[in-house]
């Protein structure tokens, strides 16, 4: 079940490319009544926005569009350009395979805390002078693949993640400070093991054996690093594809709620209201408002 529109590939036109920078005015331009659709991606994108007018709404949080925004939206997460008119800036595509070729693990991806799998996803608003100095290292990447020269796509590479690395640099976003610690080892493979059986396995303590520590150990590994308790962090990822689902399909709450790995129909019911505070038909009509 997944009838939100999905992206498999940064181009339609040849599903074999890895990687694509597109210029944002253009994306705006090949849509005939400008209105983008609720959507999701295979891959991972970064909206480099020079200049913008509108909103960004990112997983029911929204963001208002303006000057020298660095977005950065991950694999699943469902977000939709409202846009005034045509944005001036770049997006940046990219599959994982593209990343992994080229020595960008989920390792560093996770430990530069830049691509958030779910929950609020603000933009970065950097200084003039920073701005240019990265717009700078997309050019560079744009001429590498321009002129195709050997080894381009390696540069490119190397481009990338230099971007990435002055973007995590400026970053506001909360940074852990030992990236490479038993406790951050954990809490990657702990989202990773969520974001893979979040739909079937709902309790701390299969995570927990997977992991092969105390459900106690994971909870207060969990809850010193991001501030919530491992039952919440996988509540909250089943709650916010329960929303996706809710809004953007046809599906019935009960077909949602199974396909969420809950057996019976006022579980999923009970489980939404407890979280939310609301029934799931007045949320439905709440969104509508």
């Amino acid at each position: 079940m997944d009838p939100i529109k999905v992206y498999k590939t940064p181009d339609a036109k040849n599903p074999h490319q890895l990687f694509k920078i597109t210029d944002m005015s253009t994306v705006f331009s090949a849509h005939p009544t400008h209105d983008d659709v609720p959507h999701r991606h295979d891959f991972y994108t970064i909206l480099f926005i020079q200049k913008a007018e509108g909103q960004h709404i990112i997983d029911f949080n929204t963001y208002d569009l303006g000057q020298r925004q660095v977005f950065f939206v991950s694999p699943g997460q469902v977000h939709q350009m409202l846009e005034s008119k045509p944005s001036k800036g770049w997006a940046l595509t990219i599959r994982k395979e593209f990343l992994e070729t080229h020595h960008i693990d989920t390792s560093f991806i996770s430990e530069i805390n830049l691509f958030r799998d779910f929950g609020d996803t603000p933009p970065l608003t950097l200084e003039k002078e920073i701005f240019h100095s990265m717009e700078q290292l997309i050019l560079q990447m744009r001429d590498c693949i321009e002129k195709s020269s050997r080894f381009h796509w390696e540069a490119v590479g190397a481009y990338l993640k230099l971007f990435l690395i002055n973007a995590n640099n400026q970053c506001v976003l909360p940074q852990h400070n030992t990236p490479h610690s038993p406790a951050e080892m954990i809490l990657r493979n702990f989202k990773l093991l969520v974001e893979k059986y979040y739909k079937s396995e709902h309790q701390v303590q299969f995570y927990a054996d997977q992991l092969f520590i105390s459900t106690d150990h994971l909870n207060r590994t969990i809850d010193h690093l991001i501030g919530k308790k491992a039952k919440q962090f996988i509540q909250n990822r089943i709650l916010l594809e329960a929303k996706r689902l809710l809004q953007y399909s046809d599906s019935t709450a009960k077909e949602i709620g199974y396909h969420l790995g809950f057996k019976e129909a006022a579980h999923f019911s009970n489980f939404f209201k407890k979280m939310t505070g609301v029934s799931i038909s007045q949320w439905i009509k709440n969104q509508a408002i």
